[in-house]
């Protein structure tokens, strides 16, 4: 906990390591996220704290079925019924924006949204293990039951790390 948050570890306002990594470096990848976590959170939920609040990390499972809560629209809208749906989301985000300019969350909120929208393909080609070969899915363990989701924990964070994501 204290390599993620520094010296003072015991407040729990102190934006972790990630956060700072996130707000720092700006975005390597227009579809994910640039500080993601695969793992079970045990303290504080929050990363950036004081930090605009989208310097957050966003949560994975790794579940290529299902990797990212409402990463697959699951009402059968076509693509072209997502992008409007997306552009009638930012015009209203916009409207709130101009009306409380300094809020931070509508800020948040509006590239939250955008980036939902592109992780929708960019996240189950990510975790599509599928593309990897026989070899390399053994390497990492995933032909193995007690150490599959160790292993797909690895190869996640390694091809999010291929594809621009700063911290997993």
């Amino acid at each position: 906990m204290q390599f993620h948050s520094g010296p003072h570890f015991l407040d729990p306002r102190v934006p972790t390591i990630g956060a700072w990594i996130n707000d720092g470096l700006g975005s390597l990848s227009d579809n994910l996220p640039l500080f993601i976590n695969i793992g079970p959170r045990f303290f504080d939920k929050k990363d950036a704290h004081y930090l605009d609040p989208a310097y957050d990390a966003v949560n994975f499972k790794i579940d290529p079925r299902n990797p990212l809560d409402y990463a697959k629209p699951s009402n059968g809208m076509t693509a072209a019924d997502r992008l409007k749906n997306l552009n009638l989301t930012n015009k209203l985000d916009r409207l709130a924006a101009e009306q409380y300019p300094l809020d931070p969350v509508i800020e948040a909120g509006m590239k939250s949204h955008e980036l939902a929208y592109r992780m929708q393909t960019a996240v189950p080609e990510t975790l599509d293990f599928t593309q990897e070969s026989a070899e390399t899915q053994a390497f990492y363990g995933l032909d193995q039951n007690e150490t599959r989701a160790f292993g797909q924990q690895l190869l996640a964070a390694r091809r999010l790390s291929e594809r621009g994501v700063h911290f997993i």
